[in-house]
């Protein structure tokens, strides 16, 4: 059994990310590197939805993307719990089409390297671009490593 498929215990294990710091910095950014105002955005590879919930809880029309089916219940269901609005797709994020542009997208924890090849990296990169409007942002956090032996992207 994969660890990613048992949600709860991953929200469990990486408890000690703050969301609300998180979102705190996110809206920073949105405010220092975009000109227009944000009240959508994406979260590519949500899992829980621990970060889609939190820009739910801020009054942001909320999307969350994730290929696992048990995680987008799991943060479907959080976000039922708090009666927030919030859209979680089961989806694939090198392909996912939204049903309207945003203006903000995240790609969180290091997810990018889900995508174990240049065409993945590069397809998911377009969809991005097209889940975007004009003006939107885009953030990637990276986690720094010092050595590419044994990393995924070849």
């Amino acid at each position: 059994m994969e660890f990613v498929s048992l949600p709860a215990i991953y929200d469990t294990a990486f408890q000690f990310r703050n969301a609300q710091t998180t979102v705190d910095f996110i809206e920073h950014c949105a405010e220092m590197y975009t000109d227009i105002p944000v009240e959508s955005i994406v979260e590519f590879a949500c899992g829980t939805g621990f970060f889609t919930v939190e820009f739910a809880r801020r009054g942001y029309h909320a999307y969350g993307v994730d290929i696992n089916e048990e995680m987008c219940r799991y943060a479907a269901r959080r976000g039922w719990n708090e009666s927030l609005e919030l859209s979680i797709f089961h989806a694939d994020m090198t392909e996912v089409a939204l049903p309207r542009p945003c203006d903000l997208a995240v790609n969180l924890f290091d997810s990018l390297t889900y995508l174990t090849d240049k065409q993945r990296v590069i397809a998911h990169l377009k969809t991005a671009a097209k889940a975007l409007r004009p003006g939107g942002l885009y953030l990637v956090e990276i986690g720094l490593i010092d050595d590419f032996v044994n990393h995924n992207v070849k």
